[in-house]
């Protein structure tokens, strides 16, 4: 319960546009592989892949189709599955296509929950919504 409302969370930075609320739930050295891009790791390399993708498409959003948690035995270590339909605009037509989200959880020292990494892959070509 506690992942897929931080996912959420995320999922709401991304629909605003808002790169602190998007990479909210980063660990520090959280690395980030995102279809089309180079991998980053850290938290400012996400949230300038963030910043630079919100810049170049105020239609981008994403919306959530499924998703599955998978929690490790010992409890400190979560995998999220999602699949997200994710809008974007090309000349100023909105497109959609499914995407899978993919990412570890990790329990830090505090008790919260930080993303150690993620995948970000497309799973169709665009079409016009």
């Amino acid at each position: 319960k506690t992942i897929k409302s931080d996912v959420a969370q995320v999922v709401a930075g991304i629909n605003a546009h808002d790169t602190v609320k998007t990479t909210a739930f980063d660990a520090p050295d959280i690395v980030s592989m995102e279809c089309g891009s180079p991998s980053t790791v850290g938290v400012e390399p996400d949230r300038e892949g963030f910043k630079t993708g919100f810049a170049h498409d105020p239609f981008w959003k994403v919306s959530l189709i499924d998703e599955t948690v998978d929690v490790a035995g010992s409890g400190d270590l979560v995998v999220y599955r999602g699949t997200y339909n994710e809008e974007n605009g090309s000349g100023g037509v909105v497109l959609t296509h499914k995407t899978n989200f993919i990412a570890e959880f990790k329990r830090q020292s505090d008790r919260s929950w930080r993303i150690a990494w993620y995948s970000v892959s497309n799973m169709e070509k665009s079409h016009p919504k």
